[in-house]
């Protein structure tokens, strides 16, 4: 034991010595305390008069049940969508491990196609909206993290994408929803 407590010792002495050696330069950071007070009193107005940030988003609720065909067609369709943000999501897979989940999302990337789309497992979102039916196309306000909305419409149907857009503009008449079903049909 006194052996292992002496060479601790020495390598615990070596270490201070010789890192004491190698001084390394540190970068002078300057803040400008006048504008970081500034930028947290607008950012507390603006929270005040706003509340927290909610961007609008489409939201694409499905499972493995759907179609590939439609799975596909929806993501394909989804990446002309510029003005919005667009979201898959899935409630749940089946399995327990980090090997289970990522067979998972190797599957449904190759059926849906899925580039470059978020798409996340979210079973809050179908437990919030009550959903017992995929294909779902909801149309919401949400924050960034953690994940507040308020939903506006949803829509069900195995149909394109551009068809569920649609029903939703049909519903509300919202200017983006529009701009959104353009950038679909390409007009």
């Amino acid at each position: 034991m006194k052996r292992v407590v002496f060479i601790f010792l020495v390598l615990f002495v070596f270490n201070v010595v010789y890192a004491d050696t190698y001084k390394f330069p540190q970068p002078m950071i300057k803040y400008d305390m006048k504008d970081i007070i500034e930028q947290t009193k607008r950012f507390r107005e603006m929270y005040r008069k706003y509340g927290r940030y909610k961007k609008p988003q489409l939201v694409y609720l499905y499972s493995d049940s759907v179609p590939k065909t439609t799975v596909e067609s929806v993501f394909k369709q989804a990446k002309k969508i510029k003005s919005i943000e667009f979201t898959g999501c899935l409630k749940g897979f089946i399995g327990n491990t980090s090997k289970d989940l990522r067979k998972f999302i190797e599957k449904q990337v190759k059926k849906g196609k899925i580039d470059n789309i978020e798409v996340r497992l979210d079973p809050f979102f179908f437990r919030d909206l009550n959903v017992t039916q995929v294909p779902a196309l909801v149309y919401a306000h949400c924050t960034e993290q953690p994940v507040e909305c308020d939903y506006d419409y949803i829509v069900y149907g195995d149909s394109r994408l551009d068809y569920l857009v649609e029903k939703i503009y049909e519903a509300s008449k919202d200017k983006l929803i529009g701009k959104v079903l353009k950038e679909l049909r390409n007009f």
